[in-house]
């Protein structure tokens, strides 16, 4: 029975190092490494990898709101990066704050929000949730389309 304990604590501390590997090769230093590992997560179809690019607001969110937790699956991941692999973007930056446009293939995916939490960069999906709809067939609009949903974004209001 020792032994078998031993085996399993041996076990748990080999692994440790492999799991702090793949989290350390989540980059956050920037915009762009935060999207390229974002992106890496959702082909991987690993919810506790892709969690780890937003910010602390969405991800407290994800974890509690059981209406968003039921409609959860990994198809969404794999949709995700369909949508934005191999798309060309620019970047408009103002501060702490940036925003990936993509470029027209039709209709563009929404854009991503950016911002710099403790140091790190974090992908703004409260934001787009709260202010985003998604509708049949990729395209998207805001919910509200008679206020400046971005200017209240760059200016902090949100």
């Amino acid at each position: 029975m020792l032994k078998k304990k031993i085996l399993i604590i041996c076990c748990c501390l080999l692994s440790l190092p492999l799991g702090l590997l793949a989290r350390s090769s989540m980059d956050f230093s920037s915009p762009q490494s935060t999207f390229k590992s974002y992106l890496q997560a959702c082909k991987e179809q690993d919810f506790s990898k892709s969690d780890l690019h937003y910010t602390n607001e969405f991800r407290k969110f994800i974890k509690t709101n059981q209406g968003y937790l039921s409609h959860r699956n990994v198809g969404q991941l794999q949709n995700e990066y369909n949508s934005y692999f191999n798309k060309s973007y620019v970047i408009e930056v103002y501060d702490d704050r940036v925003i990936f446009r993509f470029a027209h293939y039709g209709q563009p995916p929404p854009p991503i929000y950016f911002v710099k939490e403790d140091g790190l960069w974090k992908i703004d999906a409260m934001f787009s949730f709260n202010n985003v709809i998604m509708s049949s067939g990729g395209h998207w609009h805001w919910k509200n389309p008679n206020i400046d949903n971005e200017k209240i974004w760059i200016d902090k209001q949100y």
